[in-house]
């Protein structure tokens, strides 16, 4: 089974908790990064199936299938 990295932009604690909601992802230790607009930026870890259905949510996303 392949594990892809998906890298998020999300605006908030809400944001995340829909993603949790909607796929099965392994979050990466510590805590979120924050960009200049003041997204959270957070890796999550999944299989490739699951990184799709992040991916369709509609936030600011990169997908590493490596």
């Amino acid at each position: 089974m392949d594990i892809a990295k998906i890298t998020l932009w999300i605006p908030d604690q809400k944001s995340l908790t829909e993603i949790l909601s909607k796929a099965k992802v392994k979050l990466d230790c510590g805590s979120p990064k924050t960009d200049t607009a003041g997204n959270f930026v957070i890796t999550l870890f999944a299989t490739e199936s699951q990184a799709r259905k992040v991916a369709v949510l509609g936030y600011k996303h990169e997908l590493d299938e490596k």
